[in-house]
């Protein structure tokens, strides 16, 4: 199955459409960017685009960890916090004009937090090659997936054949 075929499946993908609410997984509408995270020990996780910091930590309760920073010069103005649950990291920026949130980046570090694809850490390589494709690039051990023409994408950090960590970022 090729990288277009992954769309039948609720990868984890966040198009920023403005939709703030979270929806029971069965009703996922990869159409509108919905997410679905699957922790193993809680309900499931649908993030929406247009989803803020506030509604995570309502989902998913606080943060391990959280920080908050100024974007960069090259990013629209507002903020970036970067949240950390055990094995998760969400980067959510917000937005100052138009006022609205995002979610940019998911890093999954290990199997806590399961994606509705077997695209997690420990995935075997050929697996994940099967459903995402070829990669558009490879530099070392990190290998790039192209998610959507628009640039959402996933990268993969292996260990000989296992997937270490998993990075799905949104453009």
């Amino acid at each position: 199955m090729g990288r277009r075929g992954c769309a039948a499946f609720a990868v984890l993908a966040v198009l920023a459409s403005g939709c703030t609410q979270l929806v029971p997984a069965s009703t996922l509408d990869l159409e509108r960017g919905q997410v679905s995270l699957r922790p193993l020990l809680d309900s499931d996780l649908v993030a929406i685009p247009g989803m803020g910091t506030s509604e995570i930590t309502a989902a998913l309760g606080e943060p391990a960890n959280s920080e908050v920073t100024e974007a960069s010069d090259d990013e629209p103005a507002g903020t970036v916090t970067t949240m950390q649950y055990d094995g998760l990291e969400i980067v959510v920026h917000e937005l100052e004009k138009p006022q609205r949130s995002f979610i940019s980046e998911l890093v999954l570090r290990n199997r806590t937090y399961v994606p509705s694809v077997p695209v997690m850490v420990g995935a075997r390589r050929d697996d994940v090659e099967e459903l995402l494709g070829e990669p558009a690039t490879t530099e070392g051990d990190e290998v790039v997936y192209e998610l959507t023409d628009d640039g959402d994408r996933c990268i993969v950090t292996y260990d000989g054949n296992r997937a270490e960590q998993v990075t799905f970022q949104f453009s």
